[in-house]
């Protein structure tokens, strides 16, 4: 097992002020240092500086299922191209119907990395509702240029429903008769 490694703390400078209503006002003196013009430069520099570090991890039956720094670049870069060569832009962002997962997250920054809007919609609008009028809403607001559910299995009817058949769909697990499906192992294994 990995020991704990000493973390510093940010100690930092503040100043106060209390009025005379008891009202505390508090506020860092230090100006802000230097911080990321994007997020994904974070992820680039973990994976140059510690390469094999747990990046992000989700629980895998009894255990754990793991991404490194290294393995989530690899994956972001790999999707990120497959991202632009279906043509997606700002005109026709991702769209992620999936909870919360490692998928879920290499699929946003992946969109992200390459300039693509993806938007994340609760998985309640396709799963709690029946005639998925928020769903086709949003599919007209956003119009899509492509779908991502992990499982696909439990959105396919929400999906056939609402997204016209020409907008393909990524998932990890089943797909959807209706539409072109890609598989998201081989996104990931796509060259950048």
């Amino acid at each position: 097992m990995t020991q704990p490694r000493e973390v510093s703390l940010w100690d930092p400078v503040v100043e106060m002020e209390t009025r005379d209503d008891g009202t505390m006002l508090v506020w860092q003196a230090e100006p802000l240092g230097d911080y990321p013009a994007r997020l994904n430069e974070r992820l680039l520099h973990w994976a140059a500086t510690a390469p094999d570090r747990i990046w992000m991890a989700e629980r895998a039956g009894d255990g754990w299922a793991t991404v490194s720094y290294a393995e989530a670049v690899r994956a972001v870069r790999a999707i990120g191209q497959v991202l632009l060569d279906r043509g997606l832009s700002a005109q026709r962002p991702l769209l992620i119907l999936s909870g919360n997962s490692t998928s879920h997250a290499l699929m946003a920054l992946a969109a992200q990395h390459v300039g693509v809007p993806s938007a994340a919609i609760s998985p309640a609008y396709a799963l709690a509702s029946t005639d998925y009028t928020k769903l086709r809403d949003i599919a007209e607001q956003l119009t899509p240029g492509m779908l991502f559910a992990e499982d696909a299995a439990p959105f396919a009817p929400a999906i056939s429903a609402a997204f016209d058949a020409a907008i393909p769909l990524a998932c990890a697990r089943g797909g959807a008769a209706d539409r072109e499906t890609l598989d998201f192992d081989a996104m990931r294994r796509t060259e950048p």
